[in-house]
This record gives C-alpha cells, structure tokens and sequence, in this order.
C-alpha cells in the first residue's frame, strides 16, 4: 500500500544496525524491508569494511505509469 502522506523517516533494522531504509513518498512494507535487508547483508558478508549502508527508497508516479528508485548509500572504513 501506497501512502503519498509519509514523512521521510530513516528506520533502523532491528537485527542490523548498520543497515538504514527509508521510504520517501511511501511506506515500506515489511515484504520491502524484508526484501531489502536480504540484499543489504549479503554486501555485508561479502565487504566486512562497511560501516553502514543507507537505501531509499523512492515513489515516483509522474510518468504516467508507477515507478520506483532504490538509492544506496555505502560508508566504508
């Protein structure tokens, strides 16, 4: 479910504090974090020197069809 009213908030996973998502102009499902964390940790087994790894996630439906664009944002030590 689309919800266009969400504030962009960072949401730390619980089980992974190196790892942040964040929904901007929708809410992420748990499917989508679930999703999402799954990719996250295997950079993080493979590359032990990240610190942190941010992803937004983005809602765009000005296209005239729905689209959605993942940034990822990797701070390495």
């Amino acid at each position: 479910m689309i919800n266009h009213t969400t504030t962009d908030k960072l949401t730390p996973i619980a089980n992974n504090p190196k790892l942040l998502l964040r929904g901007i102009h929708l809410s992420l499902t748990e499917a989508m974090r679930a999703m999402l964390a799954e990719k996250a940790e295997r950079l993080l087994r493979h590359e032990p020197r990240i610190d942190r790894i941010r992803i937004d996630i983005e809602h765009d439906a000005t296209r005239g069809r729905e689209v959605f664009v993942a940034k990822g944002h990797i701070e390495i030590n």
